[in-house]
């Protein structure tokens, strides 16, 4: 996300740079923005997932999930972990996905614990 945030300073305040790619960049800004916290969110489901009880325990949550013969054997040659395989099919397009994931994982209401200062001090503290 910080290069995203770079880019775009450096496209908006660069007087050499022409107004169309200034433009452009300003355009897919929140593009860009969006997929950067999709991958954050989808790195941090896998990782507390593989970290074990109470998250894995929790994950238990997402019966939609459907894993193929492919995924299984993908986990078996360990070309990939469960909580790898188990984020790539969490849908997290929408801040209500991502709460509903990390609710589910963490046991905690999510958003609530964010808005908390307190709670969001200690949960950064944790990671």
């Amino acid at each position: 996300m910080f290069s995203v945030i770079e880019v775009l300073n450096v496209v908006t305040k660069g007087r050499s740079i022409h107004p169309r790619v200034r433009m452009e960049v300003a355009r897919y800004f929140p593009i860009a923005a969006v997929a950067c916290l999709e991958g954050y969110y989808k790195m941090v489901y896998a990782d507390l997932v593989n970290a074990g009880a109470p998250y894995s325990d929790n994950a238990i949550a997402f019966s939609e999930l459907r894993l193929g013969v492919k995924e299984l054997l993908a986990v078996h040659r360990k070309q990939t972990s469960v909580g790898e395989m188990i984020a790539h099919q969490l849908p997290h397009n929408r801040l209500g996905d991502i709460d509903r994931n990390m609710t589910i994982l963490t046991g905690k209401d999510f958003l609530k614990d964010l808005q908390d200062r307190k709670n969001f001090d200690s949960l950064c503290e944790q990671a």
